[in-house]
């Protein structure tokens, strides 16, 4: 399993651009004691999404610069077997 990661390392400015973002691998983190983890299938890409690129006031956080998206996932349940 890999830990893909999204990051925002500009504002898009104007239609995102790919150099507005910035793709990155960490370590899959193993579940403690009554956690388990889930695979990522799907992620959405909406309108919201960008919306949360800027960061002027809204009523929803914005993505902070540097950090990772978030986004709505449909996820499957990954067994321990695969950690």
């Amino acid at each position: 399993l890999v830990n893909r990661q999204v990051l925002l390392v500009a504002r898009p400015q104007g239609m995102p651009r790919l150099a507005d973002f910035a793709f990155a691998e960490g370590p899959v983190p193993v579940p403690a004691a009554g956690e388990f983890l889930l695979a990522a299938r799907f992620l959405s890409a909406d309108p919201l999404q960008r919306w949360r690129m800027d960061e002027s006031a809204h009523y929803v956080a914005y993505f902070r610069h540097g950090g990772l998206l978030h986004h709505q996932v449909r996820h499957r349940l990954t067994p321990k077997e695969a950690l």
